[in-house]
Formats: C-alpha cells, sequence, structure tokens
C-alpha cells in the first residue's frame, strides 16, 4: 500500500484555511505502511502529525465555536486563554522555564521559524506569533536531526497549503512557548517522517551538551502511529532513563479514538504514547467563561461523528503495565500499560490560534484554529519545563520521565494534591471506554491546574530509579 496521503484530504485542507471559508474540520491523516498484515514497523515506519484544523466561527457540531473575545476568538483559544483557564497566569511571578530547554521533534524544514539570532527573526512567525499575542520572545534555535544548524532537510513535500508538517511545527512551537514563555525552545527538524529519523532527532535533543547533543530536559513529541504496533517495545530504550536521564520524553495519545491493531482487545494510545517511558497526553474539549477566562469544565474530546477526530487512550496490547500505574489503573488493566497519563484541550471544536505563514501565503489567512493532541502534548512539555526550573532553584536536577515525572504524577493521585493538582475529567466516552471518577484510559489522571502541579511535581520524591537498558543501534 503507498503511502501517499488521500487526495480528499489534501483537498479539503487546503481549502479550510481560505478566508470566509466554512467547513467542518478535516479528519485527521490515517497512516499507510507497507505490511499492513503484521502491523510490524522496521526502522523505517512512518509517523503522522495529530493536528485536526479548527471549525469555522459557526458549525453544525454539538459543541459551538468559541465566541470572540481577549481569551477566545476565531472558533479558538488565544495564549492568553489557556494561561487562564489552566493557570499559569497564577504561577508565582518568574516560574515560567526560565533556564530550560523544551525540544520539539518534528519532520522537514519550517522556512518561517529562523532562530532568535538571526537578523530576520522579526520577520518570523514565532515572533509574529508574539507580537499578536502579547509574549515575550524566548530564545529559539532550529536544527537538524544531527544538531546542524546550516544543513537542514528541505520543506514537506506535500507543499504549503497542503497536509504538512509545516503546520505542525507551528503548532509545537507556539504553544510549547505559551505554557513556560522564558525557556529556550529547540526545533529539531528530521529528514523525513520516518520513526528512524524522528528518533534519532528525539535522541540527538535527548543527549547532554557535553556528549555532543542538544542538551534538552523535555522533549515533546507531536506524531505517532495508529495504535501502536507489535514491535514497538523494541523502541523504548530510546525513552529510557539509562539513555536519557533528567530527561522528559512526551507523545500525543492520538486523534483517532482507542485504535486496536488486528481488531484485538479494545484499543490503544498511538506509539510513542504508548511507551512506558513516555508521558502519554491524551485530549479533552476546555470550556472557559469568554469574559474572564476563567475554567468551567473539561469533557473527553469525541468529534468522530462530525469527521474531526478523538482523543487516543486505551490498553495496550504490547506494553506491560508499568509499577507506577498499579494503583491508578487497577480497576482499567491489572497487566497493561495504560494511556494516557494526563490530558489538555485538543478538541478543534474549543482550539487553539497558531500563526503559520508558510500556509497562510497559499491560503490568505496566517492565523487560524487547530486542535488534536498536538495541542495537549507541547502544553504538558512547558508544565515539566516549569517544574524543571523549580528543581533547579532548588539544587536538583531536571526530572527523568520514567523514573520521577510519571511515578511522581501517579504518586500525586494517592494523596489529598490530586483534587488540587488536577480537573478530574468525568464526562465523554470513545469506543469501548469512558470516563470517570478518578483515573481512566481518555482522560488519564485529568487536566493540570498548572499552578499547583508545577511546584508539586518539582518537589515530590519519586521512588527508587529503575534502570533499563537503551535499546541497541
Amino acid at each position: 500500500m503507498s503511502a501517499a496521503r488521500p487526495p480528499s484530504w489534501l483537498r479539503r485542507l487546503s481549502q479550510a484555511l481560505r478566508p470566509g471559508k466554512k467547513l467542518r474540520p478535516a479528519r485527521p491523516v490515517l497512516l499507510a505502511l507497507e505490511g499492513l498484515e503484521s502491523r510490524l514497523v522496521p526502522a523505517g515506519g512512518v509517523a503522522v502529525p495529530l493536528y485536526v484544523l479548527g471549525p469555522a466561527q459557526t458549525s453544525s457540531s454539538a459543541n459551538s465555536a468559541q465566541p470572540d473575545s481577549t481569551y477566545q476568538s476565531g472558533g479558538g483559544f488565544t495564549p492568553l486563554g489557556i494561561q487562564t483557564a489552566y493557570g499559569v497566569s497564577l504561577l508565582p511571578s518568574g516560574d515560567d522555564g526560565t533556564g530550560q530547554t523544551i525540544a520539539v521533534i518534528d519532520a522537514y524544514d519550517d522556512p518561517k521559524f529562523l532562530d532568535s539570532t538571526d537578523p530576520n527573526f522579526a520577520g518570523s512567525d514565532l515572533a509574529q506569533f508574539d507580537a499578536e499575542f502579547g509574549l515575550p520572545n524566548p530564545a529559539f534555535e532550529k536544527v537538524s536531526q544531527t544538531g546542524s544548524t546550516t544543513n537542514l532537510p528541505g520543506t514537506d513535500p506535500a507543499g504549503a497549503g497542503n497536509d504538512n508538517w509545516e503546520i505542525e511545527e507551528a503548532l509545537d512551537v507556539e504553544y510549547a512557548h505559551v505554557m513556560a514563555p522564558a525557556a529556550n525552545i529547540l526545533l529539531v527538524e528530521c529528514n523525513s517522517d520516518s520513526f528512524s529519523d524522528l528518533f534519532a532527532g528525539a535522541d540527538w535533543a535527548a543527549a547532554s551538551t557535553a556528549k555532543g547533543g542538544g542538551g534538552a530536559t523535555v522533549v515533546s513529541m507531536s506524531f505517532g502511529q495508529d495504535g501502536g504496533f507489535s514491535s514497538e517495545t523494541a523502541y523504548d530504550g530510546d525513552f529510557s532513563p539509562a539513555a536519557c536521564p533528567d530527561v522528559t520524553f512526551l507523545a500525543a495519545a492520538g486523534d483517532n479514538g482507542p485504535v486496536s491493531p488486528r481488531r484485538r482487545g479494545t484499543g490503544q494510545a498511538d506509539y510513542p504514547a504508548d511507551s512506558p517511558n513516555v508521558v502519554a497526553v491524551g485530549g479533552t474539549n476546555l470550556q472557559a467563561d469568554p469574559t474572564t477566562g476563567a475554567y468551567i469544565s473539561e469533557t473527553v474530546w469525541n468529534e468522530l461523528s462530525v469527521g474531526a477526530g478523538a482523543t487516543g487512550g486505551g490498553v495496550s496490547n504490547f506494553e506491560s503495565q508499568p509499577s507506577y500505574q498499579a494503583t491508578a489503573a487497577a480497576g482499567i488493566s491489572a497487566t497493561r500499560r495504560v494511556a494516557p497519563d494526563v490530558a489538555f484541550d485538543a478538541d478543534p471544536y474549543s482550539g487553539v490560534l497558531i500563526y503559520d505563514s508558510y500556509n497562510g501565503a497559499v491560503t490568505g489567512d496566517d492565523v487560524y484554529a487547530i486542535g488534536g493532541t498536538s495541542v495537549s502534548t507541547p502544553l504538558m512539555g512547558g508544565v515539566v519545563a516549569v517544574a524543571d526550573q523549580i528543581r533547579a532553584a532548588d539544587g536538583m536536577s531536571s526530572l527523568t520521565g520514567a523514573t520521577q515525572t510519571l511515578p511522581i504524577l501517579y504518586g500525586l493521585y494517592n494523596t489529598s494534591h490530586y483534587s488540587q493538582d488536577f480537573h478530574d475529567v468525568t464526562s465523554g466516552s470513545v469506543g469501548a471506554y469512558t470516563a470517570g471518577v478518578g483515573y481512566d484510559a481518555l482522560s488519564g489522571l485529568g487536566a493540570p491546574i498548572v499552578s499547583n502541579l508545577a511546584p508539586d511535581l518539582a518537589t515530590a520524591r519519586s521512588p527508587s530509579p529503575v534502570r533499563t537498558a537503551p535499546r541497541s543501534r
């Protein structure tokens, strides 16, 4: 089977950003792979970016588009809207990710993103996003998957105005920045959308600068393979504590609901979110007061009925249950990894606004609404960066994902801090799974209350580390 994108998707996406065009969101692209019968993904397997375009300002969806205000505009939340709803603006002064580096891993080059040291940075998309929404400019750099600043890959062959990775890059960079405005942002542009290239970029970003790597403390991956694959455990070592100490990896749970390889079981999250070494981030529909920005409620994201996706999640077909999940996930599975771990806004009907002139040059609109677990993943990455900043101020190293970040998150579930740190998402369903009180397989522990969770994540003590060997290459 060809790995080319469906022509109908290309046509819908190229039209969706035209000024005044009122279309429902396009469906997320489904992966086409060689050898679908076995579902085995070799080193050359292909990942897809996990975003879904937002609707026009009027829609037939059960969830109406957001009204225009300082917090919500053009069918999506502004950065201030996201910050306010999740408590970021309530953080103590200075808890903004200073000193930390968030690496965003994507495929191909977005020529509209320039280093903050470039003399033309003021005209770049990141600088324009900041000017549009009143954010400070961060230290920003883009590199290849090997760290080169000059030998960058070409642009996505799909071209501007079509389904492309440049949309993903704009979303990832801008919303990691929204949640941790002063953190350094490192955009790693990989040679292709193959797992071999994307994971090579993630490995380089996570390596310390002393070892010739990017020195990132947080690595955000908003891509995946629908429902994982039977050989996925061979890749878990890329994200292990032994291979990458003091680094937290995060990945998007998926945009097509829980997917079941070979039609077994009740469905699971995408890979690499399904890895027990990775923080899996699911999606919700966020409702906030348009006048004050105050949080109102969240439900599980499910717009499958109108072709606008749904959060990934579920019980893994391939990964064993990590010890940190044993209590929270006991009622769902006693032996298998359950994902996601946490959730943020991802529904395109309650999406966010991005600045993307690469596609705007074709469609005529640089600012537009977007959703998908590609929104929720960099948001959670920003939370971890803020926690790492707090730890650094206290003389501690940054968090290690599998042995600190994840065990601490689940440790909070069993304490009085849980209700202070998370909005428990208790309504909504996708497929065989339903949200409920406490941990569930669609929203995880719930949606972070950042002003409380970041300091608790920073200061809580985790169990003794369990080291696992990295995958041999």
